[in-house]
């Protein structure tokens, strides 16, 4: 199929299911697509976390 030149009725989206017709591979890009997106948000959360600390420590000094 992956040779074969799209039809007029052909949804692009069926052709794509064809040819990445492989379920294994398919929940290891998934797998390793959330690791980056659960990487990436802790990084901005501690980044978050470290800079809102950052700008409460005055006011914590201030109300002692």
């Amino acid at each position: 199929m992956a040779d074969e030149k799209l039809e007029s009725g052909d949804s692009l989206v069926k052709y794509w299911r064809e040819l990445s017709g492989r379920a294994g591979q398919s929940l290891v890009e998934y797998a390793i697509i959330l690791a980056l997106i659960a990487m990436v948000a802790v990084l901005m959360l501690r980044s978050v976390g470290t800079t809102t600390a950052n700008s409460m420590t005055p006011v914590n000094n201030a109300l002692e």
